[in-house]
């Protein structure tokens, strides 16, 4: 990942804005990805340069070169308004148009974008909206990927939100990165440091009901990662939400399956996960597991529709 500078852009930026707004929009149209046309033909430049004049919008810099752009809005624009509805309580914040020149593709960029803006947004909204073209799996996949819950679809647009960082956010944040980066590793000492003694789970699997506690659980992750260990496996990890149940207690929804030799797999689990605060650490401390799920029921998954 390369090292970056965000700044609000001014009006003298508009030119370069717009024209890397065009090649991505070019870019998407060679990959034959039904996005952005409208843009492409000049019909959001109106909305394009407003935004820039109202501040709302950001240019990403690697060497004082730009290399990326987003807008980042408090209020609700005619489009939100049609894909999200109208909110009322105005607790939101929308992300319009974030991209990156394909040259900088592939470096992280788009991932540390949506970091940046967890961490500087400076407003008191709670959630952290955005839409995409459904039939983009690729795009979608990266949304699930970080963090953000899926809300459904309007008028073929994928809709997404993700719960804004708050101190106690940013902890069980971090811990659960922790936790992911242990299981994808399969790394099962540093996976132990997050297991409560008092973990206790269920599994469904082929229609029968398994009920373990911590040593079972033990057992089962080690076995897991022996079997796969002198294999060439990545472990493949999406939320499909986060639910704060209590002050001290989060949910988390995880889909696992594996890449093995380069070849997905058509099943995966679905993990409910909860994760509650002990002795100044976040534990997981219960799980619901259905397992064996088609691989493609998962990824339409629409909890939160």
């Amino acid at each position: 990942m390369i090292e970056f500078d965000v700044i609000k852009a001014s009006v003298k930026d508009s030119e370069d804005i717009l024209s890397l707004l065009k090649e991505v929009a070019y870019w998407l149209k060679d990959k034959e990805i039904n996005q952005w046309g409208y843009l492409l033909q000049g019909g959001d430049d109106r909305e394009i340069l407003q935004a820039i004049e109202n501040q709302d919008t950001f240019v990403v810099l690697k060497d004082d070169v730009m290399v990326g752009t987003f807008t980042l809005s408090t209020t609700q624009s005619e489009w939100d308004q049609h894909i999200f509805g109208v909110d009322d309580t105005n607790d939101s914040l929308y992300i319009h148009r974030l991209a990156v020149f394909p040259r900088y593709m592939g470096k992280g960029i788009g991932k540390s974008i949506l970091e940046w803006i967890e961490e500087n947004h400076q407003s008191k909204k709670t959630y952290l909206k955005l839409d995409c073209v459904a039939d983009n799996p690729r795009l979608n996949q990266f949304y699930r990927e970080n963090g953000f819950e899926y809300l459904g679809e309007t008028d073929k647009h994928s809709k997404y939100q993700k719960v804004l960082n708050s101190s106690i956010n940013q902890s069980f944040r971090s811990s659960l990165e922790g936790f992911k980066e242990s299981w994808k590793r399969s790394s099962l000492e540093d996976l132990k440091k997050w297991i409560s003694v008092n973990y206790q789970a269920r599994e469904i699997k082929n229609g029968e009901i398994f009920d373990f506690g911590y040593e079972e659980s033990i057992n089962g992750w080690e076995q897991a990662f022996n079997q796969f260990r002198q294999k060439d496996v990545e472990w493949l990890l999406t939320e499909d939400g986060i639910i704060p149940l209590k002050e001290n207690e989060v949910m988390v929804i995880l889909s696992a399956s594996l890449i093995i030799e380069g070849k997905p797999l058509d099943t995966a689990n679905l993990f409910f996960q909860t994760f509650r605060m002990e002795h100044g650490d976040w534990q997981l401390v219960r799980s619901y597991i259905e397992a064996g799920l088609p691989m493609e029921k998962v990824k339409s998954l629409s909890i939160f529709k």
